[in-house]
């Protein structure tokens, strides 16, 4: 009896080869972008990542997962676009231009601002997830 030996066609090889392509591609977009949103948080459509200044750092409680985010729209527009979506989130705190979720034992908070008060364009608005005991404390 003889048996045959089939080995990778060509077709399969070059698909193969894209599927490598595609994810070295999404790697190299997420390493530019400094990777996702806090958390997986949502990021406003539109939004560009904006370095928070080193002087604000210093009032962030550690351990939190921080990104700043600069966007153009108005502060009430970013806030009423995070209240319709965070799915699955439950909305904690309110205040001005702040909102505060939690999820389990995850939290959120969405903090927007005139971007003119920090020399942008726009809105300026920081996410940041943490541990509930973190988030609840602040």
């Amino acid at each position: 009896m003889e048996t045959k030996q089939r080995g990778v066609t060509p077709a399969v090889l070059a698909v193969i080869v894209i599927v490598i392509i595609a994810v070295v591609a999404v790697a190299a977009i997420l390493l530019l972008r400094g990777g996702g949103a806090p958390g997986g948080l949502p990021e406003y459509p539109g939004s560009s990542r904006w370095d928070i200044p080193s002087e604000y750092q210093q009032y962030l409680p550690q351990g939190m997962d921080v990104a700043g985010y600069t966007v153009n729209a108005t502060v009430q527009e970013v806030v009423n676009w995070y209240k319709s979506n965070m799915t699955g989130w439950d909305l904690q705190t309110e205040m001005s231009g702040i909102l505060i979720y939690k999820k389990g034992d995850t939290g959120a908070e969405i903090i927007a601002m005139d971007g003119t008060l920090m020399g942008q364009s726009g809105t300026v608005y920081v996410l940041a997830t943490a541990p509930w005991s973190t988030i609840g404390a602040t």
